[in-house]
């Protein structure tokens, strides 16, 4: 709570908001608190698409981006979505269907080769 106080984008009402969700989603947000993607395999068997925020302050991009270098996949790529922050579809729709898009033309063309 304390990061969020003194956070520059969080407001009163932001802060307020959250509290009020914490009550319903105790368990969950235990887990999510507790929960390190790093203790995971790195190892996938499907493609792996990132696709971030570039102004997300709750999962900053340059974290993201260095798991994302960890990652083993038969194909990966990271989007990283100009001003746009947690809720890149939201943010920046059209250039967030762009990318699901090319996503989409790139493992059609892969699935017919293959």
């Amino acid at each position: 709570m304390l990061a969020f106080m003194r956070s520059p984008t969080f407001k009163l009402s932001d802060i307020t908001a959250l509290m009020k969700m914490d009550k319903p989603n105790k368990e969950m947000i235990n887990y999510w608190c507790k929960f390190d993607l790093r203790s995971e395999s790195e190892e996938y068997k499907t493609p792996i698409y990132y696709i971030l925020g570039e102004n997300d302050w709750q999962t900053p991009y340059i974290i993201s981006e260095e798991y994302f270098k960890t990652i083993n996949a038969p194909r990966k790529k990271l989007y990283l979505i100009p001003d746009a922050g947690h809720m890149a579809m939201m943010d920046q729709p059209n250039l967030f269907f762009d990318t699901l898009a090319e996503i989409r033309n790139e493992e059609g063309r892969i699935s017919t080769i293959e």
